[in-house]
């Protein structure tokens, strides 16, 4: 079984600065593939809507980066709407580096009422979800909120981002994001309907393939 995440198709910097889901899934899963040796009888990939990805990947990469690969978040969102990425290329991927392989996909913002049925599924039919031990959130890093990712930006462009990256956890601390506050957007209210739109067409027909098998709570 291999579950899919940013570590084997590629990594935030790949979306932020392309614009794509992933700009080397084929060449990575491919190599992945073949340094795996064996045959892979499962996948199991979570996708997201677009414009809830690419903020969540801005900011993922806002965590690590430097003077010599900071992009504009801008440049970011362009590219995006220039390229319109799709979730049925990065399944193609996955299908082309693991032929043999049934692929199961679940939209993240189903996750919550499926949480139950995606684990059965990883760890197998015989072992009750509800028995296993959760782990513990001690050290979970912080959900950056929105205006410590705006705060952030502000010093990149003033200080550089060397400097600001540095003061990342003071930014943070500064500005919590308390349950129910709206995360980072960098889309317009309009962009942000769109890409949802495009997410909405797209998992519908994806979930219409019958070379898939799509998990839902209905």
């Amino acid at each position: 079984t291999i579950v899919s995440d940013e570590n084997i198709p590629g990594h935030c910097g790949h979306c932020v600065k392309t614009g794509s889901l992933y700009r080397f899934r084929g060449e990575l899963l491919a190599t992945f593939a073949r340094s795996l040796q064996l045959d892979v009888a499962e996948v199991h990939l979570g996708i997201r809507s677009y414009d809830a990805f690419f903020a969540a990947a801005y900011v993922e990469f806002l965590r690590s980066v430097n003077s010599h690969r900071y992009s504009p978040v801008d440049q970011m969102t362009s590219r995006v709407l220039e390229k319109m990425p799709s979730w049925e290329q990065v399944i193609e991927a996955f299908g082309n580096a693991f032929p043999k392989a049934r692929i199961f996909v679940w939209r993240h913002e189903d996750f919550a009422r499926i949480e139950p049925l995606v684990v059965s599924n990883l760890v197998g039919q015989n072992v009750d979800p509800a028995k296993l031990r959760k782990p513990k959130l001690d050290n979970k890093r912080p959900t950056a909120s929105a205006p410590a990712v705006h705060e952030l930006l502000h010093q990149i462009e003033r200080d550089g981002a060397d400097a600001a990256v540095e003061r990342w956890k003071d930014i943070q601390a500064a500005h919590p994001r308390a349950p129910g506050d709206p995360p980072f957007s960098p889309w317009t209210d309009e962009e942000a309907r769109h890409l949802q739109h495009i997410y909405a067409k797209d998992t519908a027909e994806l979930w219409a393939r019958g070379d898939i098998t799509a998990i839902s709570p209905t």
